[in-house]
């Protein structure tokens, strides 16, 4: 019986570990070519916006601060950390 426990234990630290990672910038910047498209290589290749805008723009809509219609709902679905990722990969 003491097995059992310390092998369930040992499972769900091993998959719960799994559900916190965060997913790197690019992986998710590639998702948002499904809508954005070339508006997101020209930002890319221009640089109009910093990192730092660019994360101040997709925490606010995470957080409801700024008026939008969908992407608000999608920035819910990540960490900050991971939408200050995305910036960072976007600005560079």
């Amino acid at each position: 019986m003491k097995k059992l426990i310390i092998k369930a234990i040992i499972l769900l630290i091993a998959t719960s570990s799994n559900c916190i990672a965060e997913v790197p910038g690019k992986t998710i910047a590639y998702a948002c070519y499904s809508c954005h498209d070339e508006k997101l290589d020209d930002l890319k290749q221009a640089k109009k916006l910093s990192v730092e805008k660019l994360s101040n723009i997709l925490l606010a809509l995470k957080a409801n601060n700024q008026q939008s219609t969908i992407m608000g709902r999608i920035t819910k679905g990540f960490s900050d950390g991971e939408l200050i990722a995305v910036a960072r990969y976007i600005g560079q």
